[in-house]
C-alpha cells in the first residue's frame, strides 16, 4: 500500500513514512537485482510539476541531496532508488496501467542486458567477471533503474565515482553486507545448483559461534533475547571489503543465469558448453522481449558499459 500523503495544519499536504512502508521499501530494495553500489545524482524539478508533487519531489530527495553534500561526494544507489519509488508513491504517477507497463518493460530489458553480459563475458575467451567486471556492470543497470524511475518534471543526471572508497562499518559497506546476506538466503533456495558456498560457510560460522557463545566462550554475538540471525550473518558478510562483496553479487547472478534453466535432453547432449546453452538463452529471450514490444523505446534499448563516470 502506498504512503499516503496527510493534511498539514495549514492545509498542506504532508509526507510521512510509517514503520510497516518502511519495512516494505526496504524489503523491495533488497530484491532489486544489483547490490546498493555508489553513485552521484543531481536532481531538480520543473515547473510541470504541481505544488504538492514539487513538495513530494523535494520530501523524497531531502536525505540524498544532504548525503551528497558530505566527504565522501556519493550516496547509495538503493537509496536514490528508493527515494525516487517514494515520490512515484506520494505523487500518485504509478497509478495508471500505462506508467506501470512502461515501468515493467524497463526493468524486464535491463535485466536481460544484464544477464547477457555476464554470460557474454563469460564465453569470452580470457573473459573475467572479476569484480571490477561486476561493479561496471552493475552500474549499468543502476543507471538505467534510476533513469527508470525519473517522471515527466523531474531531471535526474546519473554519474559514477572513480574507485570510490568504501569504508567498512560505513551505512554503503553495511547496506552491501545486509544484500549480500539477502541475495545468499535467495539463491540457497534455488536448490544445489544455485546454492552459494560462501553463504554456507557463512551460516556455519555463525552457527559455530552460536556454540561457542552458548558454552560460555564469548563471540561478540548479541543476547540470546535480542539476537538476530539475519543481522549476525550480515556482519559476517561484513568482515569482507566492499569490493569483494560486489564480487560476490556477480558471481551469483552468472551461476544463476548459467545454472537456472533446464537444458532439454537435445542441449545435454549436444557439443555445447552450458554457458553457451545460456547465453543463446538469454539472446532468445532478448529477441522474443523485441518481438513482443516491437515500436517501443524498450526494444530498441542495449545498456552495456558506463560512459558517465566522474
Amino acid at each position: 500500500m502506498a504512503p499516503a500523503p496527510l493534511p498539514g495544519k495549514n492545509g498542506d499536504l504532508e509526507y510521512h513514512v510509517s514503520k510497516d512502508e518502511l519495512v516494505q521499501l526496504s524489503l523491495t530494495l533488497q530484491a532489486l537485482p544489483a547490490p546498493p553500489i555508489p553513485v552521484c545524482l543531481e536532481v531538480g524539478s520543473t515547473e510541470a510539476l504541481a505544488p504538492n508533487e514539487r513538495k513530494a519531489f523535494n520530501v523524497a530527495t531531502s536525505q540524498l541531496l544532504a548525503d551528497m553534500g558530505t566527504d565522501c561526494k556519493y550516496v547509495s544507489s538503493h537509496n536514490a532508488i528508493g527515494a525516487l519509488l517514494l515520490f512515484w508513491r506520494w505523487s500518485g504517477r504509478m497509478r495508471t496501467d500505462e506508467h506501470k507497463a512502461v515501468l515493467v518493460r524497463k526493468k524486464e530489458k535491463l535485466v536481460l542486458d544484464m544477464t547477457k553480459a555476464f554470460l557474454d563475458e563469460k564465453c569470452r575467451e580470457g573473459g573475467a567477471c572479476d569484480g571490477e567486471f561486476s561493479l561496471a556492470t552493475f552500474q549499468a543497470l543502476t543507471r538505467g533503474w534510476i533513469e527508470a524511475h525519473v517522471p515527466a518534471g523531474v531531471s535526474v543526471k546519473v554519474w559514477f565515482p572513480q574507485k570510490p572508497v568504501v569504508e567498512f562499518e560505513s551505512p554503503l559497506h553495511v547496506a552491501v553486507s545486509g544484500y549480500c546476506y539477502a541475495q545468499g538466503v535467495f539463491y540457497s533456495a534455488g536448490g544445489p545448483k544455485l546454492a552459494c558456498e560462501v553463504h554456507r560457510s557463512i551460516q556455519a560460522d555463525y552457527e559455530s559461534k552460536v556454540a561457542q557463545q552458548a558454552a560460555g566462550e564469548e563471540q561478540g554475538l548479541d543476547p540470546d533475547a535480542v539476537r538476530s540471525p539475519e543481522m549476525e550473518m550480515s556482519r559476517l558478510y561484513g568482515h569482507s571489503p566492499f569490493e569483494a562483496l560486489v564480487a560476490l553479487c556477480g558471481a551469483r547472478i552468472l551461476t544463476d543465469a548459467v545454472h537456472g534453466f533446464h537444458r532439454t535432453e537435445a542441449e545435454a547432449n549436444a557439443d555445447t558448453s552450458v554457458e553457451e546453452c545460456a547465453r543463446r538463452l538469454v539472446e532468445a529471450s532478448i529477441s522474443e522481449f523485441r518481438r513482443r514490444h516491437a515500436g517501443t523505446a524498450e526494444a530498441g534499448a542495449d545498456v552495456r558499459a558506463v560512459d558517465a563516470v566522474a
